[in-house]
């Protein structure tokens, strides 16, 4: 007579000892997830805020107080912290950490209250929620432009002065010829009794009749009737400025924004043109041929350009003629 066991082996008695040692209970599977919920947490990095201390490592040594001095810093951005540090009517929470924090670290805030950089509409006044900061930089100008290419927010231009000083370009000025002969046209010829007084009447008709682009500008690609559209798009905005709810004026604003824009684009290919007419005539100029790797390789060295440069002669199926 054969026993059960041996006739079906692998129906084996399993011990009380095996069986509590594979068992795991529902408070144990918890103490589990929450001891490695706990170890991902310890794992990830804090969220900081501005001017908090970020950890470090147990070995780093701390950061010197010449070292942090000397670093410039340029923080920048839309913070939409309400502040009456920074024209704002009311005070919220995230204003006074964040003047707070930057007073802190040392930041100093450039900007002028009476210029706005957020213009509002007929429920909403102009506020600043973009802020400009910085630290242990010796000069730095901030401006608004007054240009917003269709958002609700002005172009602001922050120009801060680091490195080997360079010599300033003079600011280029374009003649209005048309007014320059108006103006000649009313003036008398019996005026000028010498050559002198004559020359001076030439250069201050001249003067009047000049014309500065604004700072932000191609001046590749500005003529007379871009500056007459821009003065113009100035006035309806300053008009708007004290009539808001007037939605024939902002109809008149965006549409004459997108005639600065075509024309803008037109002329800017027109002068383009003109400059691929004067880089076929002159080919062997090395104006030419910076312009060329420039446009091959933006960012890299002259090495790197003329590598490329080689590179695309070669690989060209035709001749060299007919690449140029």
């Amino acid at each position: 007579m054969t026993s059960t066991q041996d006739a079906h082996p692998e129906r084996q008695e399993v011990k009380p000892s095996d069986t509590r040692s594979r068992s795991t209970s529902p408070t144990s599977k918890r103490r589990g997830y929450r001891s490695r919920s706990k170890q991902r947490r310890k794992n990830q990095p804090q969220n900081l805020r501005l001017g908090s201390a970020a950890p470090e490592a147990p070995d780093a040594p701390p950061p010197s107080a010449a070292a942090t001095q000397s670093h410039s810093r340029h923080p920048y951005g839309d913070f939409h912290a309400p502040s009456p540090a920074w024209g704002y009517t009311h005070d919220t929470r995230k204003g006074r950490l964040l003047w707070q924090d930057t007073h802190n670290l040392g930041y100093t805030l450039i900007k002028d209250p009476a210029y706005p950089t957020w213009f509002g509409n007929s429920i909403a006044r102009d506020t600043t929620p973009d802020l400009t900061f910085t630290a242990n930089i010796t000069h730095a100008e901030w401006s608004n432009l007054f240009e917003h290419l269709g958002s609700d927010h002005y172009i602001i231009q922050t120009i801060v002065k680091a490195g080997p000083q360079r010599r300033e370009s003079k600011q280029p000025a374009l003649v209005d010829w048309d007014v320059f002969h108006e103006l000649r046209a009313t003036a008398s010829p019996e005026s000028a009794t010498s050559i002198d007084e004559w020359t001076a009447s030439l250069l201050r008709d001249v003067k009047r009749a000049t014309k500065t682009p604004p700072e932000d500008a191609v001046v590749d690609a500005v003529d007379t009737k871009l500056l007459h559209m821009w003065d113009a798009l100035a006035g309806l905005r300053k008009r708007y400025n004290y009539n808001k709810f007037n939605r024939l004026l902002r109809k008149r604003i965006a549409i004459l924004t997108r005639q600065i824009e075509d024309y803008a684009l037109q002329l800017s290919r027109q002068n383009w043109h003109q400059l691929l007419n004067v880089m076929e005539r002159l080919r062997n100029v090395p104006k030419t041929w910076n312009i060329l790797r420039r446009m091959i390789e933006p960012t890299s060295r002259k090495t790197a350009q003329r590598h490329s440069l080689i590179t695309i002669l070669h690989n060209y199926p035709g001749t060299n003629q007919d690449l140029i």
